[in-house]
């Protein structure tokens, strides 16, 4: 059984449910996999409060939304710091807080990052449309009715006997990291010039504005090519780095097109995509070739500690205090 949780008074630029199961087995039909853009961060969100990592959750990118909560809920943070309040006390990435009836959660300008994860107790209640929760924008389905938030609209979670549990847990987020962002050799690196590897390693290329869920768009010294711009269509990976006829690299994001016929010099490693969720146009970045003798491992997620005096004040405040005497969320700034 679910029940309301949370009314979106004003939504953001872009925020939409989305979960960690890409639709990978159906891309043979033009489906693209989908799903968070910064996997650990919207992972660990879910571990602060309880959840399975899989469970859905809000991706919110750039300009947060306005929601107010509608039942007493346990939230949690993660990914980029858009600078949020709960009730006008600052709510921390990486801590679970405990959210009364009637508070408000609102976001102001953004301190790094691009996105921002929100995970709330029991998961966010939507249907599972090819084995995913996630809002697929351009075929129009998963999530809220495969569209990013609107006013009105209002989220629901499973109803839960204790929803209290997991308030007060915090982890420690990954550290800001200024490293080259490493690649993998590509399917046609042969077609490329010797300057268009070259130049691929040592430039510093900036993320254009018109870089979205679907791909980052780099701009740069063009990469020239030694034939035409155009292959056979071929399976596309998640990062792979395709080169249209302008030169101008695009990084394939969890959106993109299963398959297509411009040539992949590269290859983003795993590990890295989460770094590229979180840049904003206008930020810069360099590559560095993959090292097979040391391949790139995903980060584990973070061990999570339990702060037991807020878990008990929470369990408290919601089985004996009314609701207009809940107390709001602690400070963790």
């Amino acid at each position: 059984m679910s029940v309301p949780v949370l009314e979106v008074l004003a939504p953001g630029l872009l925020t939409t449910v989305q979960d960690t199961r890409p639709r990978l087995a159906y891309g043979r039909y033009g489906v693209s996999p989908g799903g968070a853009l910064d996997v650990p961060a919207a992972r660990l969100a879910n571990h602060l409060v309880g959840n399975p990592e899989e469970a859905a959750l809000l991706e919110i990118t750039l300009v947060g939304p306005r929601l107010r909560v509608l039942r007493p809920t346990v939230l949690a943070l993660t990914g980029a710091d858009l600078n949020a309040r709960l009730d006008e006390r600052p709510l921390t990435p990486g801590w679970s807080v405990f959210a009364r009836t009637g508070a408000l959660l609102e976001f102001g300008e953004r301190r790094w990052g691009l996105r921002s994860y929100l995970a709330l107790t029991g998961g966010i209640s939507v249907p599972e449309v090819l084995g995913s929760r996630s809002t697929d924008l351009r075929g129009g389905f998963g999530g809220l009715g495969g569209r990013a938030l609107r006013a009105g609209d209002v989220l629901s979670a499973p109803l839960l006997p204790d929803p209290f549990l997991h308030a007060g847990a915090s982890a420690p987020l990954p550290p800001l990291s200024d490293q080259p962002v490493r690649l993998w050799p590509g399917p046609h690196g042969r077609r490329f010039t010797r300057r268009a590897h070259t130049l691929l390693y040592q430039a510093c290329w900036q993320v254009s504005p018109t870089s979205d869920r679907m791909g980052l768009r780099l701009l740069g010294p063009p990469l020239p090519q030694r034939q035409p711009a155009e292959v056979p269509s071929l399976g596309l990976p998640t990062g792979a780095v395709q080169v249209p006829p302008d030169g101008q690299p695009i990084v394939l994001l969890a959106d993109h097109q299963p398959s297509g016929g411009y040539p992949v010099i590269a290859c983003v490693a795993q590990a890295d995509l989460p770094r590229l969720a979180q840049l904003v146009p206008g930020e810069s970045l360099r590559f560095a070739p993959a090292s097979p003798a040391a391949p790139p491992q995903a980060s584990p997620v973070p061990e999570i500690v339990r702060d037991e005096l807020g878990w008990l004040l929470a369990r408290w405040a919601g089985a004996f205090a009314p609701a207009e005497h809940l107390p709001g969320p602690r400070s963790y700034a």
